[in-house]
């Protein structure tokens, strides 16, 4: 295992599990839920405090930082001195520094700044970007983490966006139209049940999936088609 990622055998063994795939499976369940490990859209397990893949420590939502949480100003974003407006790009890096929030995922949460960023991409690679997004009239049907099997609702930043009507995140959607840049589209809200949907997953292979109606909450603006 590189520093503090790896795959599901490979973390429950940091945390003296072994055995049967639904040993390991249960014990992941149980340290996802109490947020002793975490797990990336794309699937991999790491410990909090890593960056996936790496042994450095990563900006996460455990780390002690002078971030303050997330105002809403109508369309623009204010964390501490920083106003986010609609239509503003960053870089990854730029993502990270700003929100508090990890550099890897479709899915980045920040307890530092009670955000939930929302990648949502314009063209995909299915080996990387499986995810079938849609926009129906102004509602995005938006697909949860997962690149392989059937994905569930009830771990990581899926049940963290099922019950951001009552948990007080405030999510941000991000379109990502080339490699590397992140356009602010806006604040999003839940607007209704997430929708059990079938689509491939990086392999090819049909499998269950969950996808999230998100409506932005103020004036919409221009997309990507």
């Amino acid at each position: 295992m590189a520093g503090g990622a790896g795959n599901a055998a490979e973390i429950a063994r940091r945390f003296g599990v072994g055995g049967s795939v639904s040993v390991v499976s249960g014990a992941l369940e149980s340290l996802l839920a109490t947020q002793r490990v975490a797990q990336t859209r794309g699937g991999r397990y790491y410990l909090p405090g890593h960056r996936e893949g790496t042994g450095q420590p990563s900006v996460d939502d455990s780390a002690p930082s002078e971030f303050s949480p997330a105002v809403h100003l109508g369309a623009s974003i204010r964390i501490g001195d920083a106003l986010i407006e609609p239509d503003q790009t960053f870089s990854n890096d730029g993502l990270a520094r700003t929100f508090g929030c990890s550099t890897r995922g479709g899915m980045r949460r920040s307890l530092r700044t009670n955000t939930l960023l929302l990648i949502t991409h314009v063209s995909r690679d299915r080996e990387t970007q499986p995810y079938s997004d849609v926009w129906i009239g102004d509602t995005l049907m938006y697909t949860g983490m997962g690149l392989y099997g059937d994905q569930s609702l009830t771990h990581s930043q899926n049940a963290t966006l099922a019950k951001s009507r009552s948990n007080g995140i405030v999510c941000l959607l991000f379109e990502r139209p080339v490699e590397g840049s992140y356009r602010f589209i806006g604040r999003v809200h839940l607007a209704g049940a997430p929708v059990a949907a079938e689509q491939p997953d990086a392999a090819g292979l049909m499998r269950g999936v969950w996808m999230f109606p998100l409506k932005l909450v103020d004036t919409p603006i221009s997309r990507a088609t």
